[in-house]
């Protein structure tokens, strides 16, 4: 990519399918050097053994010593999670 991790796909990324810019973003947190990500949702566009492969080596491992609050509306993702918290009631 010409730009790096700041290179736009295209607008809103709609030449990429819901899976693609879910792999995208988690790349991108990769190459930023932040002690807390803030993930909103970021594996429910992928298949179960992409979203399974993404959270034990990317984000259990090369995240170990980062926090991340990330929400989920999958509930096996939670078994990944320190601490889990849950929103009744929006």
């Amino acid at each position: 990519m010409d730009k790096g991790i700041h290179t736009i796909c295209s607008e809103q990324g709609a030449n990429m399918s819901g899976g693609q810019r879910a792999r995208l973003v988690i790349a991108r947190c990769f190459y930023q050097d932040r002690d807390i990500f803030l993930l909103d949702d970021p594996l429910k566009a992928l298949d179960n053994e992409t979203a399974k492969n993404i959270m034990e080596n990317a984000l259990k491992d090369k995240f170990k010593d980062k926090t991340i609050i990330m929400t989920s509306s999958i509930a096996s993702h939670a078994s990944y999670a320190d601490r889990v918290l849950i929103m009744e009631k929006g």
